[in-house]
């Protein structure tokens, strides 16, 4: 039964903000074309505040492609821009990501912390980062690319924040860092 649904213990953060929602949907089930947008302004959990986050995304029946953002002003940002080849049917239930056509996902970091991320990631209080950079990904199974480029300082317990930097670029056959 729910009685012991472990969900129950877990604690409920308190959310504030403002939320705007537009669902569209158009064609038959089978071949449906769906848009979403929604926007969450002034978002806090817990009484710390987020930001404001803003949400597109479509759905065909060959293609689910989303664009995400969560900033808190110019200083701080997170943005992810993601499009991937699928096989959807809505009337049965079904949306297949379809690995042998290309696909994307981009991934751009600005002022991203420890202070602005904790209330919303239950970080440990000894956790202290600031990161800043991209991650890219496209292709398909068994011909893609990925990059990644951060930089930022991050430090933990006793140690205290250090500056990094990390690149990384790989393939199916090549790993560069």
């Amino acid at each position: 039964g729910r009685e012991n649904d472990s969900r129950e213990d877990l604690p409920k953060p308190a959310l504030a903000g403002r939320l705007d929602l537009d669902l569209r949907l158009k064609g038959r089930l089978s071949a449906a074309v769906v848009a979403v947008d929604l926007g969450l302004s002034g978002l806090a959990v817990d009484g710390a505040r987020v930001g404001d986050l803003a949400l597109k995304a479509g759905l065909t029946p060959r293609r689910a492609e989303v664009d995400l953002a969560l900033s808190d002003g110019p200083a701080r940002r997170i943005a992810l821009t993601a499009a991937l080849p699928v096989q959807a049917n809505l009337a049965a239930g079904v949306v297949t990501p379809v690995l042998t056509r290309d696909g994307r996902l981009d991934l751009r970091l600005t002022g991203v912390s420890h202070p602005w991320l904790g209330p919303v990631a239950k970080l440990p209080e000894h956790v202290a980062f600031q990161v800043d950079g991209t991650l890219h990904a496209e292709g398909r199974a068994g011909a893609w690319t990925g990059t990644a480029k951060l930089a930022g300082e991050a430090g933990a317990g006793p140690l205290k924040p250090a500056p990094f930097t990390l690149g990384l670029e790989v393939a199916p056959t090549r790993q560069q860092v």
